[in-house]
């Protein structure tokens, strides 16, 4: 992520500390689109490697849902992931209020102010899960929702639960952010209320096994053994490099 730019941190701080370490790198390595057209103008060797996916883990079917979804009515679209100032606290309002049929359950810590949305009847917090309980939280959930606002340093980001959601074969609603319109072959895209609304509804008609085959094959080559091959790839490159320097 582009963390100069992040909620909340001293911009030039981080900045200056990173352009530091830029000058002492040799390889670079960017996440995201927006992050390697950056580096590319430091001169230096830089690649994409975008985030891998624990596919056995999203991929097996669970028999039962978690405990925290407990007595919430479906539908239920859901989130996790930590809950900041990047989420649109505005648009998941909105929609909770328009959608009273839908529960919104978000799962994870939670750095912003969220009393608003607290107070809906249809919205719960669960709080943290330990990682491998992700899958039976989402046994329980229909569609997935990737809500960041949309701009610049929204662009910057390359979500981790981006491929774990389609992992899971359930539908996707995002934002328009950059690495949601990349997989937008199998992301439903959404910018007004009346676009996620439509978009949610819809998941709900969605074949979710057959999903989930058809992005198996397509996660093949993004499992987090296929990225840690890739960079030994790029860090013996680098050495020969070194070497025929020498």
């Amino acid at each position: 992520d582009d963390f100069s730019a992040w909620p909340g941190l001293d911009a030039g701080l981080v900045k200056g500390m990173e352009d530091r370490l830029i000058g002492r790198a040799d390889v670079l390595l960017a996440t995201s689109q927006k992050l390697y057209e950056r580096l590319a103008r430091s001169g230096k060797p830089v690649y994409m490697l975008t985030h891998g996916v624990d596919i056995g883990l999203f991929g097996r079917d669970v028999p039962a849902e978690h405990p925290c979804l407990e007595g919430l009515p479906r539908p239920r679209a859901g989130y996790f992931g930590l809950f900041d100032e990047r989420t649109d606290k505005g648009l998941l309002r909105a929609l909770a209020q328009r959608m009273p049929d839908f529960s919104f359950v978000l799962t994870g810590r939670v750095e912003t102010p969220v009393d608003e949305l607290r107070a809906l009847p249809n919205v719960r917090f669960t709080g943290p899960l330990p990682y491998g309980d992700l899958p039976a939280l989402i046994a329980g959930l229909d569609v997935l929702l990737l809500p960041y606002t949309p701009n610049e340093f929204a662009d910057t980001l390359s979500p981790l639960k981006l491929k774990e959601y389609l992992a899971t074969g359930r539908p996707v609603v995002s934002t328009p952010i950059a690495e949601a319109r990349r997989m937008g072959q199998y992301v439903s895209l959404a910018r007004s209320v009346d676009d996620w609304e439509t978009a949610l509804r819809n998941g709900l008609t969605a074949d979710v096994q057959q999903r989930k085959q058809s992005l198996a094959v397509a996660l093949g080559e993004e499992t987090w053994a296929a990225k840690a091959a890739r960079l030994r790839a790029i860090c013996l490159e680098a050495l020969e490099r070194r070497r025929g320097h020498a």
